[in-house]
């Protein structure tokens, strides 16, 4: 389904399955409820995309249940839209999602700025990677809260998916290396349990373009499910289709600014301790609190 500038439009109560694209793609919609909506799609069959609110205002999703190779909900400003301003007043409840990809995601195309997004009571499960903010052009995301989330992740092959299991991923690096790239900032984690093969992901570019990202009340469990190996941390798309060697990580971050952890455990299984040089490794980053042991 394509729809492009449409004012108060409703989507209820329906299932849609085996959708070969972005099953849903709005574009300059304003004004936006899905709810009750179930995608089924095939967990092998890479972009098909589940919810894809494109420059878009107003949007409620909720009551859904989406399973997507690539994304399930995915916010985007991409550049043939720009006419049709931010992504903004977002808010997805109730919702459970299953991915190859990300669950839910703002980005790779990233234009214009997202700003006004409520993320709540949902359940992610056998997924690459829970929430993914990946910024890689010159808008910026800002605004943002994630709350009340169970989130159990699992690896999958590099050669087909980006990822590497992480519940919270935030990048934000140059897609190309001429091109510029924006800001993360005032992003909020709270209530957010994690069950997976991989830890928490923040990663910036030498200007320090991540801050002011708080998480509090973060539970995060890390055990082994699959034989992939775990120690990498996922990158792509940038300027150098990245990624990065390395011990497995609880918390890996990397040049941001102001990051608060706050009522923050990590516990593993014993095959995964065994493979953690340290739980936490900081580099270039400025007034990082209360990160856990």
């Amino acid at each position: 389904m394509f729809l492009e500038h449409i004012e108060n439009f409703a989507m209820r109560d329906i299932t849609l399955t085996r959708s070969a694209f972005w099953t849903t793609h709005m574009v300059g919609c304003n004004h936006v409820v899905i709810d009750g909506v179930r995608i089924l799609n095939n967990l092998r069959l890479a972009n098909c995309d589940g919810i894809d609110p494109d420059h878009c205002q107003n949007v409620h999703i909720s009551n859904c249940h989406i399973e997507a190779a690539d994304d399930c909900i995915v916010l985007k400003n991409t550049l043939h839209a720009m006419h049709y301003g931010p992504c903004e007043n977002i808010v997805i409840t109730n919702c459970t999602l299953k991915s190859t990809s990300a669950a839910i995601k703002i980005g790779t195309e990233t234009e214009d700025v997202f700003r006004n997004i409520l993320v709540n009571n949902c359940i992610i499960y056998g997924t690459n990677r829970g929430i993914s903010l990946m910024l890689r052009d010159k808008g910026s995301i800002e605004n943002a809260q994630f709350s009340n989330i169970n989130i159990q992740t699992r690896m999958f092959s590099k050669a087909h998916w980006w990822g590497a299991a992480e519940p919270i991923a935030i990048t934000a690096v140059k897609r190309k290396e001429d091109s510029s790239v924006g800001q993360i900032q005032n992003i909020r984690f709270q209530n957010i349990s994690c069950d997976g093969e991989n830890g928490i992901l923040i990663y910036g570019d030498g200007s320090k373009n991540i801050s002011d990202i708080d998480f509090d009340g973060i539970r995060m469990h890390i055990r082994r499910i699959t034989d992939w190996p775990k120690d990498l941390h996922d990158l792509r798309p940038d300027s150098g289709n990245t990624i990065l060697r390395d011990s497995l990580r609880g918390i890996y971050a990397r040049n941001a600014r102001d990051i608060r952890f706050s009522r923050t455990s990590i516990t593993t299984d014993e095959e995964s301790a065994a493979l953690i040089e340290e739980m936490t490794c900081v580099v270039d980053c400025e007034g990082v609190y209360g990160m856990p042991e």
